[in-house]
């Protein structure tokens, strides 16, 4: 069996992240899931955790910016693999949070199998965009 993987998520739709936690309990290798609940700490969270994988919004309450969050996660943690995960999928968006160092850019339109496909590319090394169907 390969190594395990966990993920880091920063998403304030707490449903949304439960059904994403029992999507990848299916997979043998998923470590865990660490679910962000302090915004304003999200580096340094992901500094101390190094999760294999951040899945990071967009669109965050309290006005944070989430392209900012990544520039800070780029910038303190170079290794990781950062992979947006919006509900409004942008063709513009996608090329500027790609060009700012995220690994990913992923809809959250698209299904399981998808999103799971895609998480599976961006922890192997590879850049992947998957827009709605």
């Amino acid at each position: 069996m390969s190594a395990t993987f966990s993920v880091m998520c920063i998403e304030d739709n707490a449903a949304l992240v439960d059904s994403l936690e029992r999507r990848l309990q299916m997979e043998p290798d998923f470590g865990g899931l660490h679910r962000v609940r302090d915004f304003t700490t999200v580096t340094t969270e992901a500094e101390a955790r190094r999760p294999s994988l951040i899945l990071l919004d967009l669109s965050l309450p309290g006005g944070l910016d989430g392209l900012t969050l990544l520039d800070d996660l780029v910038q303190h943690i170079p290794d990781a693999k950062v992979v947006i995960f919006t509900g409004n999928p942008s063709p513009s968006v996608a090329a500027t949070a790609m060009a700012r160092g995220a690994w990913g850019y992923v809809s959250k339109g698209v299904s399981s199998a998808r999103l799971v496909a895609a998480l599976r590319v961006a922890l192997g090394g590879d850049a992947i965009v998957e827009l709605e169907e």
